[in-house]
């Protein structure tokens, strides 16, 4: 097998355990002709995948192109015990009407991306629901306290004295058994799941199968990363954080959103998404096209490689008549808000709060004065609130502008 064919394999890879045991399993499938088991495992959590799930999806499609299977694991049992992985309390128990509706939604969108020849859907309710107490207890025995305590999430929350439950503390094994069960030769995820995987290794040995190989991907900050002291810092993108791009979302949420992110991880996108190198990124900062400009590239090819390059033009047309063609937006400004009782927000409060007027009095001058304009209207009532039912657009005077956006509980402020 040559190496341009290994890189292949593992271009983007964050971690590889072990690299030299993966390649020989390609080679045995190589001269054998069969192909490999390759697993994957998503617990229904939500309804919708998100962008950064694509990341594990072109993986996942390399090895088809290459001939491999994958065994994708709906995590209907896990689901109900709750992934500790980067969290700092207990995750909620969904219903089971509900674990079975994301099911059926996450099939829908992987087959969005994978070949259906090659895939092959189970549920880990097949296996869990037949287990009995002894079987728990004997995989229960092939790890330690100490070694489960090691896990980041599980450090922090018992050093601030937060809750550490039981059921928390048996999903590392539960994962792993899904991988002795199926007999997977490689397990793909992403690096906030490298624990998990290894689980995986961990309980395979001990039940006297090969171990399997682990390859871990990047994960994605969501939308509300920032830059603080020259790192990007941020929550990983998450349904559950609500700082996510669903995968399919429409096209102008999906578009607008993308335009929302901080400068610097729009370059990590280019290089995750598109595999720009640091060179590239180099090259497109000291072109004369200015950050907005690269953003709606962006936008328009995260668009174009899921839905279609039509549909993105579309969407970028869309954005530029609601938001204008202004040269700026200054990503430090985008604020997010959470409606919390009143959905209708005064708009003299909001440029107050956000700093945009020095005082409510001025707002209430720039009114009298004729100075402010919603949605292309001057403003004539100073007790005008916004609906967070629609869109809206704020200009003061002739030189700044801020765009209002709503998106189902969260109300997104941005300025240009």
């Amino acid at each position: 097998m040559n190496d341009n064919k290994h890189n292949i394999y593992f271009k983007h890879v964050v971690h590889t355990i072990n690299r030299d045991d993966i390649v020989k399993k390609i080679e045995i499938s190589e001269s054998t002709k069969k192909p490999l088991l390759v697993k994957v495992g998503f617990d229904p959590t939500s309804m919708n995948l998100h962008v950064g799930h694509s990341i594990l999806f072109n993986k996942l499609s390399e090895f088809q192109r290459m001939g491999h299977l994958i065994i994708f694991i709906i995590g209907d049992f896990t689901t109900q015990v709750g992934d500790p992985t980067g969290r700092n309390k207990l995750r909620p128990i969904l219903s089971s009407k509900k674990i079975r509706r994301n099911s059926n939604s996450f099939y829908k969108q992987a087959m969005a991306f994978l070949n259906k020849k090659q895939t092959i859907f189970k549920y880990n309710s097949e296996w869990f629901n037949y287990l009995k107490l002894k079987d728990i207890l004997n995989i229960a025995s092939n790890f330690s306290l100490q070694q489960l305590l090691e896990r980041s999430d599980f450090m922090s929350r018992f050093k601030y004295h937060q809750t550490i439950s039981m059921h928390e503390m048996l999903y590392p094994l539960l994962q792993g058994y899904d991988s002795f069960i199926i007999g997977a030769d490689i397990e793909i995820g992403g690096t906030d799941q490298l624990f998990n995987l290894v689980a995986g290794r961990h309980v395979m040995k001990k039940f006297g199968y090969s171990p399997q190989g682990v390859m871990t991907l990047p994960i994605i900050e969501g939308l509300d990363a920032h830059f603080n002291n020259g790192h990007l810092k941020g929550k990983k993108m998450s349904k559950s954080f609500n700082n996510s791009i669903s995968l399919f979302d429409d096209p102008f949420t999906k578009f607008r959103k993308i335009m929302s992110i901080h400068d610097e991880l729009m370059w990590k996108y280019y290089k995750i998404f598109f595999s720009y190198s640091t060179s590239d990124i180099v090259l497109i900062k000291s072109s004369d096209d200015h950050i907005k400009g690269e953003k709606i590239k962006l936008a328009v090819k995260m668009l174009g490689s899921t839905i279609g390059f039509k549909i993105g033009m579309k969407a970028m047309k869309k954005f530029n008549q609601f938001f204008g063609r202004s040269d700026a937006i200054e990503d430090k400004n985008i604020f997010t808000i959470t409606i919390k009782d009143d959905p209708n927000l005064n708009l003299i409060d909001i440029l107050f709060k956000y700093k945009y007027v020095k005082s409510r009095s001025e707002a209430k001058r720039l009114i009298r004065q004729k100075g402010l304009y919603l949605n292309n209207n001057i403003v004539k009532d100073l007790n005008v609130t916004l609906d967070s039912k629609q869109m809206n657009s704020i200009r003061i005077g002739k030189k700044i502008r801020a765009n209002i956006q709503f998106s189902l509980s969260n109300l997104k402020f941005s300025s240009e």
